[in-house]
């Protein structure tokens, strides 16, 4: 019996490793607030829940015609988010480089596409990093991801609008930097992967 389930271990893993199966990393995130949590990981972004008009509102995987990404409306309780779709869950990379977003979903990664205020965003192939600025403490609280290197653009997201966009004003209730919640408890789902090449 050992034997067998040792061999249905070792398939498994084959599989994973070959793209014949995919994982979908859900279960419990929850929200961080200090730089030294931002570690590799699975997460959440979300708009800043420091503003109330703010709550409840992720970054997607699409971007429309004016390179604006769609903010996907999840249950944010007791700092937390249950078993999100894999549409708004990204793994972030945190390397020497900075940090880089990839969509669970769609395996692409989060850029800046124009430097144009308000715009700006964009997924592809290919890792790009942005610069963590920091956490900011004081209302609006969040993180601030600039992303272009030289502290003139900055991800956020419009509250009047449900977006996420490149903005280069400053933060307001408005104008938000972006929560993240982190992966704390998993539960790995294991489905047949008919996208693989």
């Amino acid at each position: 019996m050992k034997q067998k389930s040792k061999w249905a271990f070792v398939l498994l893993s084959v599989m994973l490793s070959t793209n014949l199966w995919g994982a979908n990393h859900t279960g419990t995130f929850k929200k961080i607030t200090s730089v030294d949590d931002l570690t590799t990981g699975y997460y959440v972004v979300t708009a800043s829940s420091n503003a109330s008009s703010n709550a409840g509102y992720a970054l997607g995987s699409t971007v429309n015609s004016d390179k604006r990404a769609t903010g996907v409306s999840v249950t944010i309780s007791k700092n937390a988010i249950l078993d999100p779709a894999t549409t708004i869950v990204y793994y972030i990379t945190k390397n020497t480089s900075g940090y880089s977003f990839k969509n669970e979903s769609t395996g692409k990664y989060l850029y800046q596409a124009s430097t144009t205020s308000g715009k700006g965003m964009g997924f592809k192939d290919g890792e790009v990093n942005f610069t963590l600025a920091g956490y900011n403490s004081s209302s609006p609280q969040g993180f601030r991801f600039t992303l272009d290197g030289s502290f003139n653009n900055y991800f956020k997201y419009n509250a009047s609008s449900k977006w996420f966009a490149n903005y280069a004003n400053d933060y307001s209730t408005s104008m938000t930097p972006v929560d993240l919640y982190k992966l704390a408890s998993e539960k790995t789902d294991v489905y047949l992967n008919t996208k693989s090449a």
